[in-house]
């Protein structure tokens, strides 16, 4: 009997659906279809989607959650739920990979741009050849951001390398993933033979020397070859340099190492040149008086990322800062100066106005603001999705020396815009955790832990690994609650006296509650100005939160 029941079992799989085999720690996935057989009772089975939400459509038990399980939990789940039906269910359960799908989102530099459904098994290069990448993909630097806001980066050069490619990260259902600009490109401007951008190649090391003669050609005969500058992408200050010095005489000193996103110009005493930020970087000559609207105008204008109010005019020796903003935008005609010829006017790019988003957040990270007609508070909490355990009534928004806590529940349900203050650049937003702690400072794991009621202050220090003496100042440790009314409570640790066996004063920890110690390295700052940089450079440099 039982052979015969091995047997019908086989046939009724084979009947509906040829399943491929995974591994038995493989877990469930949006995306994936199961073949779901319970012998003898074929109403009950069938092949069933993991819908976007993660349950399968069960007949008669309804909607059933089965992502995150193996292939085995899913099974002895299935049978628990029809016991109550049937006695004592045989169920089968098994992948259909031939049908099982992953939906992804394809941003940045390529050609098809959107959702792409790829079969299982599917990885980053496949989506990334799918959607087909341009010239300009930097393909050094494309990040992946699960739906539960892990962030991963992946370097697929080999694509265009023809070098092996590292072990791929495999697809997960709902994946965004971004190819950004390869902007490892320089650009020769003013009296050369070739002036416009060039792409640096890979490994490839390029000098001033380099740039004027391979890429662009040579100096022509109207050359200034006594001034030639190299405007550094983040410097505001170019670099002059003395092309004679150099060519002839054998300078190397200025014969500087090139990087992406430099400008090298070579001005002409009869030309105009204009370059950095602009839609076409030029170098012309003036048949009438030109000024610098005119100028701007034959660049083609600003790219998003210019920075109008630290614009430069340089002439000779001497600087002239400019507010393009004041005049493009507002019509200033005190900064529409008439540009001589040998004038260098110089748009540099914008800094950065950023604010960092942590804790329990969908997806954490920076967000530039720049450009955002709103900057509230909640405008920035709907961009980076409310996290499982976020406790949005009591949000801290860390400011310099300041520490402000935002009831963002209040601003949401109640319509209190008294909690949904405008940031500011440089602001770190940090939602707690109602199941977490956060561990901060002089913790080598450093970021956020399970709260347990059982654990003391000692355990979770335990917990975070803090350094000893020699690099934290045990006996300046902070915890810090916040409250839903905007105050917080500041409770001072000091642990200094452990090795004596001296144990600190009791301290209740609850959930949400920050726990940090400075260490040592750190200059002495206020508390909220130096949570503030650790938080920063945590979120921005490794993630843990």
């Amino acid at each position: 009997m039982l052979l015969v029941l091995i047997l019908l079992l086989a046939s009724s799989l084979a009947v509906n659906a040829q399943p491929l085999t995974v591994d038995d720690n493989y877990r469930l996935q949006s995306g994936d279809v199961i073949i779901v057989n319970v012998l003898g009772e074929e109403r009950l089975g069938g092949t069933l989607p993991v819908g976007a939400g993660g349950s399968i459509p069960l007949p008669i038990v309804g909607s059933v959650p089965v992502v995150g399980k193996t292939l085995t939990e899913t099974r002895d789940l299935v049978a628990k739920l029809y016991s109550d039906v049937i006695r004592r269910p045989y169920v089968s359960v098994a992948l259909d990979e031939n049908a099982s799908r992953r939906k992804v989102f394809v941003s940045g530099r390529v050609e098809k741009p959107g959702p792409q459904l790829l079969p299982f098994g599917s990885t980053v290069t496949d989506a990334v050849v799918a959607a087909g990448f341009t010239e300009e993909a930097d393909l050094g630097q494309v990040t992946v951001r699960h739906a539960s806001g892990e962030l991963a980066t992946v370097d697929l050069t080999g694509l265009r390398t023809a070098q092996p490619l590292p072990v791929n990260l495999p697809l997960a259902w709902d994946d965004r993933i971004f190819v950004p600009t390869y902007d490892e490109r320089l650009t020769v401007l003013g009296e050369v033979t070739r002036p416009g951008s060039y792409t640096v190649p890979l490994g490839r090391v390029f000098r001033v020397v380099d740039a004027l003669t391979q890429l662009a050609g040579g100096l022509t005969a109207g050359a200034d070859r006594a001034r030639a500058m190299l405007i550094r992408r983040g410097q505001s200050n170019p670099e002059e340099i003395d092309l004679v010095a150099l060519m002839q005489r054998g300078e190397l000193r200025q014969n500087y190492s090139l990087q992406g996103g430099d400008v090298l110009i070579v001005p002409q005493a009869g030309r105009i040149t204009i370059a950095g930020e602009v839609g076409a970087p030029a170098s012309i000559v003036p048949d009438h008086p030109i000024t610098v609207l005119e100028a701007l105008i034959r660049a083609g204008g600003f790219t998003p990322l210019a920075g109008l109010r630290q614009a430069e005019l340089r002439r000779g020796t001497e600087v002239c800062k400019l507010d393009l903003e004041a005049l493009w935008r507002r019509g200033d005609l005190t900064q529409n100066i008439e540009l001589k010829a040998g004038d260098v006017l110089i748009v540099p790019r914008a800094p950065q106005e950023e604010v960092l988003v942590m804790g329990a957040v969908m997806r954490p990270g920076t967000i530039d603001i720049r450009d955002q007609e709103s900057r509230s508070l909640l405008k920035i909490l709907g961009s980076s999705g409310k996290g499982p355990g976020a406790d949005y009534s009591r949000v801290s928004v860390y400011r310099g020396d300041e520490h402000l806590v935002a009831n963002a529940t209040a601003a949401l349900e109640l319509g209190d815009m008294r909690h949904n203050p405008q940031l500011q650049p440089g602001d770190v937003v940090f939602v707690p955790d109602v199941g977490k702690v956060a561990l901060l400072g002089a913790f080598s794991r450093a970021g956020l832990v399970d709260y347990d009621p059982k654990l003391t202050l000692l355990d979770y220090v335990t917990l975070g690994g803090l350094a000893g003496p020699q690099s934290a100042r045990l006996e300046s440790g902070i915890l810090i609650r916040t409250r839903p009314d905007g105050t917080h409570e500041t409770v001072k640790l000091d642990i200094s006296q452990l090795h004596r066996g001296i144990l600190p004063e009791p301290v209740k920890v609850k959930p949400g509650d920050v726990i940090y110690f400075q260490a040592k390295t750190e200059k002495p700052k206020g508390l909220w100005e130096s949570l503030r940089e650790i938080l920063w450079t945590v979120g921005s440099l490794r993630g843990l939160l």
